[in-house]
């Protein structure tokens, strides 16, 4: 039951996120079990596409050695409205930069993850919580 709800959620606050975007393609629904894979364009400047390509509320890059977040950003008002792909340091227009990006160092080794924002009661209280759908490593 709560899966369902959660899952009927995400699929109206994702689509919700394109309206805004007209350009873009609708993403495909996802769930809090989805298994979401990313694709990463290398360079000083990575972008970051996922399959399958439903909307994500959040994304941080962090240093493997440092555990330094190296980039965040979150989609405002806490819905689910990036679209694939991201590319690193280009704040979207509906996004909160939490962190600011910083230059990547070649051969270093980072982690990126993409989130998702879902409602439902969770411990007996009505919460928003952010939920891990894939994590990526790589080198710019």
């Amino acid at each position: 039951m709560l899966k369902s709800r959660l899952f009927t959620l995400a699929l109206t606050l994702g689509l919700a996120g394109c309206a805004k975007h007209p350009g873009r393609v609708a993403p495909t629904a996802c769930g809090p079990t989805s298994q979401v894979q990313i694709a990463i364009r290398p360079g000083p400047n990575p972008s970051f596409a996922w399959t399958p390509a439903c909307a994500v509320g959040w994304l941080q890059v962090v240093r493997g050695d440092t555990g330094q977040v190296a980039w965040q950003i979150e989609a405002r008002d806490s819905v689910n409205a990036f679209a694939s792909p991201l590319v690193f340091g280009v704040v979207p227009s509906d996004a909160i930069e939490l962190t600011p990006a910083m230059p990547l160092e070649s051969g270093a080794t980072y982690t990126v993850t993409l989130g998702r924002f879902f409602q439902g009661s969770f411990s007996g209280r009505e919460r928003r919580v952010i939920i891990q759908m894939a994590q990526a490593t790589f080198r710019p």
